[in-house]
């Protein structure tokens, strides 16, 4: 794996990929596809972060779809950070979708591999709101498009740069007296998993080429809910519990957990109160 196309690249869970990529020195080329509504709360704390690094080259969708894809390239794709902030509707954009369709067929005749990292509750058996059949639909147009793909399920996945829109950092940014607007839990509140550990794992799986469909979990009870009693949220929020049956059709992989819950959420914490200079 030497050359690697993100695209949504400052997207929360995409960004903890491209900077375990970079420092392992592999190519990532970021593909922007923000607009107004869907820009990150970070961006350009991100782009400071990372921007300097050589093996990064940030373009735009449409630079990137006029070029020919690479032999064998993968391309990463974050659904996950689209649907934890809100912004799933990009998937409805003709704008945008279309050119990376297009480009994603022509990936296929290059023997190119499409990751797509998804929220778990995609893999219940029935969907609860018709944002999660509209989001199965788009991955089953994506799958007539290019049957190389990795599919890879996530649940709560925190740490350092999480968008305001979960729980736990809307619940950290409100301890520093920053008004911010919550529109509900969409999160999966039976498991949580720290973002580096998250990183470790996903990236094992690209590594491997093999396509399929992956779960990931902590493979510990009550994880989301340690989280949230460790951070003192409000029980209104603990109350919030799915019990969703998941399709059978998916490699459980239990993420290996390098750093306690409390010191991970300690970082973001910590992270968080230096990005607003507290």
């Amino acid at each position: 794996m030497d050359k690697v196309v993100i695209i949504n690249v400052f997207g929360f869970v995409s960004f903890h990929v491209c900077k375990t990529m970079l420092n392992k020195g592999i190519e990532v080329r970021g593909i922007k596809i923000e607009n107004g509504e869907n820009k990150s709360d970070y961006t350009e704390d991100m782009k400071l972060e990372i921007g300097r690094n050589a093996n990064f080259k940030e373009c735009s969708l449409e630079a990137w779809v006029n070029n020919p894809p690479e032999y064998g390239a993968i391309t990463l794709m974050s659904l996950y950070d689209l649907y934890m902030t809100n912004n799933e509707r990009i998937i409805q954009e003709n704008s945008v979708m279309e050119p990376i369709m297009k480009h994603l067929k022509k990936s296929k005749d290059m023997s190119g591999m499409l990751a797509l990292l998804i929220p778990s509750q995609l893999l219940s058996t029935e969907l609860s709101s018709p944002v999660e059949v509209e989001m199965r639909n788009f991955l089953n147009i994506l799958k007539g498009l290019n049957s190389n793909i990795q599919y890879i399920y996530l649940p709560t996945v925190y740490g350092p740069w999480q968008p305001s829109t979960f729980v736990f950092q809307h619940s950290i940014i409100s301890k520093l007296n920053r008004n911010t607007d919550f529109g509900g839990i969409r999160e999966e509140t039976r498991d949580a998993l720290f973002v580096n550990d998250t990183v470790d794992s996903i990236m094992e799986i690209l590594e491997s080429k093999k396509q399929g469909s992956y779960l990931l979990e902590s493979g510990k009870e009550n994880q989301w809910t340690l989280c949230a009693e460790f951070l003192k949220i409000e029980g209104r929020f603990l109350n919030v519990q799915k019990s969703q049956d998941f399709t059978k059709s998916h490699t459980r992989i239990i993420v290996k957990q390098e750093t306690l819950y409390s010191d991970a959420l300690l970082e973001q914490v910590n992270h968080t109160n230096r990005i607003y200079r507290v």
